[in-house]
This record gives structure tokens, sequence and C-alpha cells, in this order.
């Protein structure tokens, strides 16, 4: 007979998410608080962004 593992999610924190391997990325983040309608700077946000998809296409391209 086969046996199959049933695996479960778990709602973690955000401390809990530093630790994994691939945390989310900084711009993400703020998002969130642009949602919660926290004062976030556009400009800074806007770097933010486009770094990460700088970073993303250079993996991408090796």
């Amino acid at each position: 007979m086969l046996q199959t593992t049933i695996q479960r999610s778990k709602v973690i924190t955000p401390k809990e998410l530093r630790a994994i391997q691939h945390p989310l990325p900084e711009g993400w983040l703020s998002v969130a608080g642009i949602l919660k309608r926290k004062k976030i700077d556009p400009l800074r946000y806007q770097k933010i962004i486009r770094k990460e998809w700088e970073i993303r296409l250079k993996k991408l391209t090796k």
C-alpha cells in the first residue's frame, strides 16, 4: 500500500519569514504598507522595485 504524506499550511509571522531561505522582497512589504494607507515615499518605493527587477533580470539571464 502507498502511504501519502499530507503537508499542512501554516501562517507565519514576519519574523519567521526572514528566517526562510527566500524571504519576500522589500518592495512587496512596502506594497502592504501602501495598501494599509501608510505614508511611504513613492520615489524610494519606485527605486526599490526597479532594483529588484534588475536583480531578477540578471538572475534569469544567467
